[in-house]
């Protein structure tokens, strides 16, 4: 299995570079996360900005169970990403269209540059199956929601509609 910083070190990731993650969580992410979000960049306008987030625990995480964690050995196969709200309609769709994504999570109101909610974030992962939710909280403190589309497709397209932004 490939790593994300052996796939850098190759050259052959287009439409990101190395130096758009956090320092040191390349070599404990599965190259096939990149890979596919490479290809979901490369499937919308230039100008829809796909920025990963600052942050390494969305994409590294040493403990737990989330498709994040390195623990036992394992490596990451998830990355998330900010997009303005402009074009997450957009990321959206084509993230759909990648079948290699399995899980795709929207979230309404994390913090990318001091307010919450100011760009959409995305999760993505390799899991096997195909997985959609949205989530959202209602402050920086309070815990975040989640809602599934397979268990509630209604209130899936509702809190998007809802909490989503169209700019």
């Amino acid at each position: 299995m490939l790593t994300a910083a052996e796939l850098f070190a190759e050259q052959t990731v287009p439409f990101f570079t190395e130096d758009e993650w956090p320092a040191d969580v390349l070599e404990n992410m599965d190259s096939a996360v990149i890979i596919a979000l490479s290809k979901a960049r490369q499937a919308v306008p230039a100008s829809h900005r796909m920025d990963p987030s600052p942050v390494p625990g969305a994409h590294v995480r040493k403990s737990g169970t989330s498709r994040h964690s390195i623990f036992g050995g394992r490596l990451s196969d998830a990355t998330d990403f900010f997009t303005d709200w402009a074009h997450a309609w957009d990321v959206h769709a084509a993230l759909q269209r990648i079948p290699e994504i399995g899980g795709i999570g929207i979230y309404t109101d994390m913090m990318y540059s001091g307010t919450e909610g100011d760009r959409a974030m995305f999760h993505i992962d390799m899991r096997p199956e195909r997985l959609n939710w949205v989530a959202w909280r209602t402050d920086r403190y309070s815990p975040t929601v989640y809602v599934y589309q397979h268990r509630d497709p209604l209130r899936y397209h509702h809190i998007l509609a809802t909490r989503g932004k169209l700019a």
